[in-house]
């Protein structure tokens, strides 16, 4: 019995060009999306009654001001901020470089 000798054009599919393209371009959109710096998240707050300025830093960093009224938790990762009136809270604004208050 004699072996069947197999070319490399049999063994391509007819869209095998179609194919390649999208391997290609899924890999370099991948590529992109690693190599994008992710912004640094700032949660840092400061407290209008005691003026304690507090900030979490990392993803179970739960850190209250020193009269109590405010907190930050969630470092880097999220957000999560606690107050008893909207008032008592001021949130650090990254790109104007300053706190601010929250709107109601």
């Amino acid at each position: 019995m004699k072996k069947k000798v197999v070319t490399e054009k049999e063994l391509k599919p007819k869209n095998w060009a179609a194919i390649t393209k999208q391997v290609t371009d899924l890999t370099e959109k991948m590529a992109k999306t690693q190599n994008k710096k992710k912004e640094v998240w700032v949660n840092r707050a400061r407290c209008t009654i005691c003026g304690d300025v507090i900030e979490s830093k990392s993803v179970h960093d739960f850190v209250q001001c020193e009269c109590g009224k405010i907190f930050v938790d969630g470092g880097h990762e999220y957000r999560r901020l606690g107050f008893e009136k909207v008032t008592d809270i001021e949130v650090w604004d990254s790109k104007a470089g300053k706190f601010k208050p929250l709107k109601n």
